[in-house]
């Protein structure tokens, strides 16, 4: 559920069955753990999404869509993962800053069995907006996913010391997995 107010309504349907008595209520909370920033339903209000970077989301009855967007640097290929625990079906959509559809395409997902989500695209420069939603009218799908897209030759290094990537070029020149000039290694 989203934050807001909630009200339970108990009745009596009197045409069918006529029943009276008590009722225990108990009302539980787990948190979605989600850190997308809402509203995101739209491509007006896309969250970016940097390469990388690992986003947990959460879909519900009142909110059934997100949208994030990408900024692709070069024509690259892009990995997009998804792993969606939802209730029901889960949709991914790729489209460009032109609203031309790239991608589209839904997966099976349970809470117990979560749809594992792996797509490939060759895409060219440009803003990309990766929507995930819910795709099926009659049950509605809610609950927590986890994305995050990757792409060849495309890093987000400022997660990252600088001493984790020198390292790894020295170690990469010195087993002559990167070629090219090498003046001194140290």
């Amino acid at each position: 559920m989203e934050p807001g107010t909630y009200y339970i309504v108990i009745y009596d349907n009197y045409f069918i069955n006529h029943y009276t008595g008590k009722y225990n209520i108990t009302a539980n909370f787990t948190p979605a753990n989600n850190n997308e920033a809402e509203p995101n339903n739209g491509t007006a209000q896309a969250q970016p999404l940097e390469f990388g970077e690992v986003l947990n989301g959460f879909l519900s009855y009142s909110d059934s869509t997100d949208v994030f967007m990408i900024d692709v640097p070069n024509k690259s290929d892009i990995t997009i993962n998804v792993k969606a625990a939802l209730t029901a079906w889960v949709s991914l959509k790729v489209r460009d800053n032109e609203d031309n559809v790239i991608f589209i395409d839904s997966y099976k997902s349970t809470t117990s069995n979560p749809a594992k989500i792996k797509e490939i695209l060759n895409l060219k420069p440009g803003k990309y907006y990766v929507e995930i939603f819910d795709n099926n009218s009659f049950d509605y799908a809610f609950g927590n996913y986890e994305l995050y897209v990757t792409g060849h030759g495309i890093t987000t290094i400022k997660d990252y010391q600088p001493a984790y990537w020198a390292n790894s070029f020295v170690w990469g020149a010195k087993n002559n997995i990167i070629n090219g000039d090498k003046n001194q290694i140290y």
